[in-house]
């Protein structure tokens, strides 16, 4: 009797959380929100990697349903730089622009939040982990704008993540060969550029 009640209950927890789930991206979504098939196969051990570096891979012939690239799309890279800018996406990702320091003309990365209410990312394990991500950008900065808001005092932030090949649409703050970290899965300030 008790493991019916038990698996009542999960049954109706699962049934709950994917009636909450909402539609919210489209290309490649199930790979941005880790959500695919082939998400196993990411190594989660993070490999430390500079904005020019990720900048400069060679980019593959992205089409909006292609599977995972290897290796940098099956890999959690671990890089440091200023927070620019942010804002939320249309999907309702939180678009933050880092850039490899102060000086003019440094090379630029986008790192994405996926909303945790989304389809797909609410049935990863990540979900708590980009809720956090979240509250601590609200806690600190606002609500997020629809037009990216630079900021005028800039963190110098630590941001793990998965890299990812975005199709071109004009994104502001992409490297070269839009390569992104999407999703963050960690984020960590340690004080602030230019002081």
């Amino acid at each position: 009797m008790r493991a019916l009640v038990v698996a009542l209950v999960l049954a109706l927890s699962a049934s709950a959380s994917a009636a909450t789930c909402t539609p919210c991206g489209d290309e490649r979504w199930q790979i941005k929100t880790l959500s695919d098939r082939d998400a196993v196969r990411v190594r989660t051990t993070p490999v430390r990697a500079t904005i020019s570096e990720l900048g400069a891979l060679p980019r593959p012939r992205v089409r909006a349903s292609f599977p995972r690239f290897g290796p940098a799309e099956f890999t959690t890279y671990v890089i440091a730089g200023c927070l620019r800018g942010w804002k939320i996406e249309d999907d309702n990702d939180l678009h933050l622009v880092i850039v490899d320091g102060v000086q003019p003309g440094a090379a630029t990365i986008i790192a994405e939040v996926p909303d945790p209410a989304c389809e797909g990312v609410c049935r990863t394990r990540y979900g708590g982990a980009y809720a956090d991500i979240r509250r601590r950008m609200t806690d600190a900065f606002g609500e997020p704008a629809v037009r990216l808001r630079r900021l005028r005092r800039m963190p110098r932030v630590e941001i793990t993540g998965v890299g990812f090949f975005d199709v071109v649409h004009g994104q502001t703050g992409r490297a070269p060969n839009a390569i992104e970290l999407h999703p963050v899965l960690s984020m960590v300030q340690h004080g602030w550029c230019g002081s």
